[in-house]
């Protein structure tokens, strides 16, 4: 157990925010295998709204630190040269 006061509500902090990005992961694995999915079974309609969708996730998650802004920049390049191809 932290002694002091400070590193008592950082603790308590980290397990927030811990909770909250494994969330946010959880979301983003989720949205990336619907959209592979999707890709296989040729919905292109489906796959429009998905890829959009995925993109914001991953911005958003870049913007509040929860990945990194290169792994949200590959895994976008990822997600577009599968609905391209």
């Amino acid at each position: 157990m932290p002694i002091k006061q400070a590193a008592a509500k950082a603790w308590r902090q980290t397990k927030r925010q811990t909770v909250r990005h494994l969330q946010t992961k959880k979301t983003l694995d989720l949205l990336e295998r619907n959209l592979t999915k999707t890709v296989l079974a040729k919905q292109s309609d489906d796959v429009k709204k998905l890829v959009v969708s995925f993109q914001q996730a991953l911005d958003k998650a870049a913007q509040r630190r929860v990945i990194s802004k290169n792994k949200a920049a590959r895994l976008k390049s990822r997600a577009m040269k599968k609905t391209t191809v």
